[in-house]
């Protein structure tokens, strides 16, 4: 019994040796870890005195280093993750929501029926013009200053059929823009959609600083027709085609709406 008594009393002792020296050795591991880990993470800061790792640095200098990688890396950490949730993501947000152009063509067609005045309605094309050219710019993923919009409608003075171009700033290539929308409304096939993906090739079209262009127009006799001329190369696909058709569904059919064709040629004319 004395033995069992003492046993009781050594027991807690050995437990508590042995989980001291094991604590021991899990904080020098540790702190070998961490060590070793500071060294290789501030390796690519070595050219700045501060960050560089050394091992006769105080322990407030190493803790101040070590919370500074941290923050550097956890800075560019964040800055990856937003790229690629950005090139994954975005897309899926810009492509097929198109309520902004939507909502701005009902909102010409609604002061159309009520009669509003002239200013109002040009007012309200102008927000539709922009919105589908918003639009597009975001499918096709460009700036202002790489890509070109050139709206284009009919117009007869003194008995002679000419065709008028309507922009919004200035133009990069007039010239270029110009020649493509008249080579598009002479073909003989009529089709409502053209596209040239390698322009600077086309020999007729030598020293244009457009690389590739898009051009939609009514169905029937053209009434409306909007060509976008990119600086840029590829950037048209196939899908950011499609949806590029979807943005501009509302122009094949515009023709057949007089009073809104109207109103954007008032639009044209007082502008230009």
């Amino acid at each position: 019994m004395a033995w069992l008594g003492q046993r009781k009393t050594v027991t807690p002792v050995a437990s508590g040796i042995v989980g001291f020296v094991a604590l021991q050795l899990f904080d020098n591991a540790a702190g070998d870890i961490i060590t070793l880990v500071h060294q290789y993470v501030s390796t690519p800061f070595n050219s700045i005195p501060f960050l560089r790792f050394d091992n006769e640095s105080s322990s407030l200098r190493t803790f101040t280093q070590q919370m500074t990688l941290l923050i550097i890396y956890y800075v560019f950490a964040m800055g990856v993750k937003h790229v690629i949730f950005h090139q994954l993501f975005s897309r899926e947000e810009k492509l097929g929501t198109y309520e902004d152009v939507e909502e701005e063509l009902t909102e010409v067609i609604k002061a159309i029926d009520t009669g509003d005045g002239e200013r109002i309605i040009e007012e309200k094309v102008t927000n539709y013009l922009h919105a589908v050219e918003t639009e597009i710019r975001k499918v096709f993923e460009v700036r202002k200053r790489h890509v070109d919009f050139i709206w284009f409608f009919p117009v007869n003075e003194e008995e002679r059929y000419d065709i008028r171009l309507y922009y919004q700033g200035k133009i990069k290539d007039l010239d270029s823009a110009s020649r493509m929308i008249n080579t598009a409304l002479d073909n003989e096939e009529k089709p409502v959609r053209q596209k040239n993906s390698n322009i600077k090739s086309d020999s007729n079209m030598e020293g244009s600083k457009h690389s590739q262009s898009l051009i939609v127009r009514n169905y029937g006799e053209i009434r409306l027709g909007l060509g976008v001329f990119f600086l840029k190369d590829d950037v048209i696909s196939e899908e950011k085609e499609q949806e590029f058709m979807k943005i501009t569904t509302n122009l094949l059919l515009i023709g057949f709406n007089q009073d809104f064709v109207e109103s954007l040629e008032r639009k044209f004319n007082r502008v230009s």
